[in-house]
């Protein structure tokens, strides 16, 4: 229970932070720090020159999501990896459905074509057997 929560922060977490969304916040954000801090009064500052409390805040930012984009990555690899798997799972048992379906064609092939060459056989006896009653009633015209 514990494992599955972590898993969701850090992929909740690393979405965020690997979106666009974050990235232009924390742009406008220090932007918006830089420009305050340099444009007030000294007296109306709340960060010194060089930005410490930003250098030390942005630090803090990055010290947290280094490690915990790595834990996202490590389970998005692994859920890929799980879906890989079950994929080729897939393919093996569509594979060999394939090959059954062949073999099931391949006899039903062999089927129609005895049922074709016994209608054809059946045909020509028919044929045969008509052309003979129609010689005999050809003949006792002609007697």
């Amino acid at each position: 229970m514990f494992n599955k929560f972590n898993e969701r922060t850090s992929g909740y977490l690393t979405n965020l932070g690997g979106s666009m969304q974050f990235f232009w916040s924390i742009i406008i954000s220090y932007g918006c720090w830089i420009v305050y801090n340099s444009l007030v009064p000294t007296s109306m500052r709340f960060d010194g020159q060089w930005f410490p409390l930003l250098l030390f805040i942005s630090n803090l930012i990055q010290l947290m999501f280094m490690p915990l984009l790595q834990v996202g990555q490590n389970i998005t690899n692994k859920k890929a990896e799980e879906r890989a798997v079950l994929q080729l799972e897939l393919i093996k048992k569509i594979e060999e459905l394939t090959i059954k379906i062949e073999t099931i064609l391949e006899t039903q092939i062999i089927v129609q074509e005895n049922i074709v060459a016994e209608l054809h056989g059946v045909h020509e006896d028919l044929h045969n057997e008509l052309i003979n009653n129609y010689n005999l009633i050809l003949d006792k015209k002609s007697e």
